[in-house]
């Protein structure tokens, strides 16, 4: 088992796609979770904030079934950096606006968030080196490694709203983790998204 995780972990597009399931996961759990305390913020009641919450998993449910299907594998790095920069324009309509353009901004988090983990299961399933033989452990490896995301995301951002007393340096937290897939979705693109050992 050690062999084979080693042998995955020299993979460059492994390591990439392990780091950008970490920022992910902290993405999606780190927004998610507080959602509805962010609305709240804004004036929302408990009970309105409660269903604005659930937009992101409702516009999720639908591009999470249709967008990774076809999306073609030579052009899922170049997705990953959209769907990256959609996050990142998503946060700031949540939090910067108000209206319709904040219900928008709540639309467009669910598709993306919700888009980027099945794209980098996608992405590590074609990887050669992976395979059929090695899902398994290339996937245990994965959700083990974007688990900690998982964890930081919501635990960060509240640390920042205890310390700075407001939502908007979470916001740009959450923004930066965003710019960091889409960096590292640029270098998987200097070869095929395939995963050759670069």
């Amino acid at each position: 088992m050690k062999s084979v995780l080693a042998t995955l972990l020299k993979v460059r597009n492994i390591r990439i796609v392990l780091v950008c399931g970490l920022l992910a996961f902290a993405i999606i759990h780190g927004l998610t979770t507080w959602l509805p305390r962010i609305l709240e913020d804004q004036g929302f009641s408990p009970t309105l904030a409660g269903y604005a919450a659930s937009i992101p998993l409702l516009a999720g449910i639908p591009s999470l079934l249709i967008l990774p299907r076809f999306i073609p594998s030579e052009r899922r790095g170049l997705a990953l950096a959209v769907l990256a920069v959609l996050s990142a324009s998503s946060v700031w309509l949540i939090l910067c606006l108000t209206g319709p353009l904040m219900y928008a901004g709540l639309i467009l988090y669910g598709i993306a968030a919700c888009t980027l983990v099945p794209l980098l299961t996608l992405i590590l399933m074609e990887t050669p080196e992976v395979g059929a033989k090695h899902m398994g452990s290339a996937g245990g490896l994965f959700f083990c490694i974007a688990e900690i995301g998982g964890f930081l995301g919501p635990f960060l951002l509240g640390a920042l709203v205890d310390w700075t007393g407001g939502f908007l340096a979470g916001g740009y937290f959450v923004v930066a983790l965003s710019l960091g897939i889409l960096l590292m979705s640029l270098l998987m693109q200097k070869k095929s998204v395939r995963g050759l050992a670069l």
